[in-house]
């Protein structure tokens, strides 16, 4: 209660995720009860291990045989941990620690709406399950953006969507229909408000939360090389040269055979080296960041192709640059980002920031959609 009064902890997110490890994508809140009952184990193990030593932890130990003793064996065996009294206080007692805190991870997984992006995600072979939660360990998040963004991946966002099935199961007269109230067409559930309504794309997924990505990415690049560089963006379509590079931003490559997709984010040209770089960004669903990665490499293959025919001279790198929407990677972007020349210091700490910035984005493009009329 407390936690929601101070913006902290969205009302109907998940309760058991409070308590999961932030390394497993939980908000790493210490549970008092659970210090208790830990603390309860750990003081039986002593007491029940030292009775001989001393008469008054032989006291003790008579004492707290309806109490302390009794508690700890029915927590044991709750945990279905053996109860064994020849091990270690601090060893019992972490066995029991780690045993709950697993017991509320696979409880938040299990949970239909809000550990179901969970479960797609921790299915999905190709994705850096590690680095995907490192925004949950970073200090400079707030607590309230922190909470928000765990409420939209959780789908308890009050989407049309959501109030149309809690009206329908509670038995309430259904306030209005489940469609997006952009585009009239598709569901309003908290996918579609974050990635999929056409109505968004250009006017708040580009520049909120794509572009943002992209010029940061662009911007590293271009201070790796020149520290003093004044990054500016005057048009929507421009070439610079720094040295022996040159970038083209949202630059359409003209070809002799017609491609379609023929303008990517960026092209980074190395004269010196004969080398260029296409490099594209996308932040997408985080259900579809594998799918994303495979079909961006797809759209720009035949670009490629073309591109080698007219320039014989260049190698021809394509490096796809993917964080889903609630900061979801795959394992291939860290490699990726060392591809265009950071170190892998460097890599992990502009994947963090990249992460950042695309939830932040998420997370405005939630609230201004929920501001809309329906």
């Amino acid at each position: 209660k407390t936690l929601c009064m101070i913006g902290s902890f969205h009302r109907n997110s998940d309760v058991d995720r409070l308590y999961v490890q932030r390394k497993k994508g939980g908000r790493g809140l210490k549970s008092i009860q659970i210090a208790y009952e830990t603390k309860i184990i750990s003081i039986r193990q002593h007491i029940t291990q030292n009775v001989k030593q001393n008469k008054y932890i032989e006291c003790a130990r008579a004492h707290e045989e309806d109490k302390i003793v009794r508690v700890a064996r029915e927590l044991l065996q709750q945990a279905g941990i053996d109860d064994d009294e020849n091990v270690s206080p601090r060893t019992i007692s972490q066995r029991y620690l780690q045993k709950v805190l697993k017991t509320k991870f696979e409880k938040f997984e299990s949970k239909i709406l809000h550990g179901y992006v969970q479960r797609k995600v921790s299915a999905d072979q190709n994705v850096d399950h590690s680095a995907s939660k490192e925004w949950l360990t970073n200090k400079y998040t707030s607590s309230h953006f922190e909470a928000y963004a765990c409420a939209i991946q959780e789908g308890e966002i009050g989407t049309k969507d959501l109030i149309y099935r809690r009206d329908r199961k509670n038995n309430v007269p259904v306030k209005h229909d489940n469609k997006c109230r952009l585009c009239k067409s598709q569901v309003e559930d908290i996918t579609h408000v974050i990635s999929s309504c056409p109505k968004m794309s250009s006017r708040y997924y580009l520049p909120m939360r794509h572009d943002i990505v992209a010029k940061f990415v662009y911007e590293k690049i271009r201070h790796e090389h020149d520290k003093e560089y004044n990054v500016r963006y005057d048009a929507d379509e421009f070439i610079t040269t720094g040295g022996d590079r040159e970038y083209w931003w949202n630059v359409s490559v003209k070809t002799p055979a017609n491609v379609r997709h023929n303008k990517p984010d960026l092209i980074m040209w190395n004269k010196a080296t004969k080398s260029c770089h296409i490099i594209e960004f996308s932040c997408p669903n985080d259900m579809n960041v594998s799918k994303k990665v495979k079909e961006k490499e797809d759209h720009y293959g035949p670009l490629i192709r073309a591109m080698n025919i007219m320039y014989p001279d260049y190698k021809f790198v394509f490096v796809p640059i993917i964080v889903g929407a609630l900061g979801t990677v795959p394992k291939e972007l860290l490699m990726n980002i060392k591809l265009l020349g950071f170190s892998e210091n460097e890599s992990k700490q502009m994947i963090r920031f990249m992460q950042q910035k695309s939830i932040i984005g998420t997370v405005k493009i939630t609230k201004t959609f929920l501001n809309f009329k329906i």
